[in-house]
Parts: structure tokens; C-alpha cells; sequence
């Protein structure tokens, strides 16, 4: 007779505990979460297990809550918390919600400049084609194409840029973190100081307005002539 009543009321238990709703119906204001778990637990006779630690006493929350499954009740109550939760089985599992993975992202070099573009121009501003731009103190270089222009990539802000044509003076110009310049080159008057012999004498080259020939004297050693006008003749335009 014990036996069957007490194997009754364990049936009767079981049947209850399923019988217990599994949508909340709950509201509160300003309650503390201790609190509105216990009323959860009651409705849905789910347990709640979680550290002491978890929740302070201070932690409170304003719940509203219209016949809402478990799941959707539990996520709202702890949406403005740092805790998650766990359904397993019959429990319900609180634990503080591990911390994001925080990546480093190097910020671009402010000391680089990526693309550095220019024009090389003559005094007259006719593009000097060909001219060599070089960083100064590497090897990074570019050269001026139809148009006079080049392009540098990943230059120094405070590098300093060599520019050389032929005929015209160099020019080192500092970037000082521009990214496009134009560069203007004169020329080298001192390569028109050199002088050149002639065959009437000897004159500087930004003299000259005649036609010029030159001639070596391996083209004159086995002419048999006895004077130097004589071995010209025939060799130098007139």
C-alpha cells in the first residue's frame, strides 16, 4: 500500500513538472534579476545555476513580458547585461559572456607618402623628356616620360629628390610631404664655356655658328702633305 502511493505521487510529480508552461507571462519594474529568475523558475520550474559572483545585488531590470517562450524571456531580460545563458535540460546556466578578441590593425605610415606624381619642365615649360628623378640615398628612381612626367610610389615625406638631364644643371628638390610638384631645369651655361678648335682658330661652343668637323690625326698620318691646311683639304666641309 506505501509502495503504490508512493509510486502514485512520483507519477503525479512527473506529470506536474511537464504540465509547467514553457511561455513566461511576467512583469516587473526595476526588479532585481535574483528576483525575476525566482519568479522564472516558478513558471517554468526550469533551475537556475550561476555563480554567486555573477550578479550583484544592483543589477536590476524592467521586465514586460506576455506569455513569451523561455528562450525569448531569458534573451530580453539579459540583453543590456554581460551574461549568457544555457538551456540544458531542465537547467538553466548563467555565465559571463567571455570578452571580444580585440585585433590590432597598424595605422598607414603618416612618414610615407603612397604616390608622389610630377612634371620636369625646361625654362620655357616644354616637357625635358627623359630626365632621371632619383631618391636621394636609395636606389628608388623613375623617368620622365613623353609628357615630362613621373611617378614615385611609398616616398619619405622628408626625402629629398635628385632631378638630371643632359645639357641642364642638376636641381635636388625636398618633398616635404607633397604629393605632386612640377620642377623647372636650366641650363648649364658652364657646358657651353668649353671650347672647340676650328679651322680657322679657336672658339667657345656658344659662339659658333658655322658648321663644325672633326677631324683625327689618325686621318691625317698617311696623307704626304707637308702642311696641315693641305692634309684638311677635302676632310672639312666648307
Amino acid at each position: 500500500m506505501k509502495m503504490t502511493a508512493f509510486l502514485l505521487l512520483i507519477g503525479f510529480l512527473h506529470v506536474s513538472g511537464e504540465a509547467l508552461p514553457q511561455n513566461i507571462t511576467l512583469v516587473m519594474n526595476k526588479a532585481p534579476l535574483r528576483k525575476v529568475f525566482k519568479e522564472i523558475r516558478k513558471q517554468s520550474g526550469h533551475l537556475f545555476l550561476y555563480d554567486d559572483k555573477l550578479i550583484s545585488s544592483g543589477q536590476k531590470a524592467d521586465v514586460w513580458l506576455t506569455n513569451v517562450p523561455l528562450k525569448e524571456a531569458l534573451e530580453q531580460i539579459l540583453a543590456n547585461t554581460d551574461i549568457e545563458f544555457e538551456i540544458v535540460e531542465k537547467n538553466i546556466v548563467l555565465r559571463r559572456q567571455p570578452l571580444p578578441v580585440l585585433r590590432y590593425f597598424p595605422a598607414a605610415d603618416t612618414a610615407i607618402v603612397p604616390q608622389v606624381t610630377g612634371k620636369v619642365t625646361d625654362e620655357k615649360g616644354e616637357p625635358l623628356i627623359g630626365t632621371t628623378v632619383m631618391v636621394k640615398g636609395s636606389k628608388q628612381g623613375a623617368v620622365a616620360d613623353v609628357n615630362g612626367v613621373f611617378h614615385l610610389k611609398n616616398v619619405a615625406k622628408d626625402a629629398v629628390l635628385e632631378f638630371r638631364f643632359t645639357g641642364y644643371t642638376s636641381r635636388e628638390v625636398g618633398l616635404d610631404g607633397r604629393s605632386t610638384l612640377t620642377i623647372s631645369l636650366t641650363i648649364d651655361n658652364s657646358k657651353l664655356e668649353e671650347v672647340v678648335v676650328v679651322g680657322y682658330g679657336a672658339q667657345k661652343k656658344a659662339n659658333l655658328t658655322g658648321a663644325v668637323d672633326q677631324v683625327s690625326g689618325k686621318d691625317m698620318e698617311d696623307r704626304p702633305v707637308t702642311r696641315v691646311s693641305q692634309a684638311l683639304q677635302g676632310m672639312v666641309g666648307t
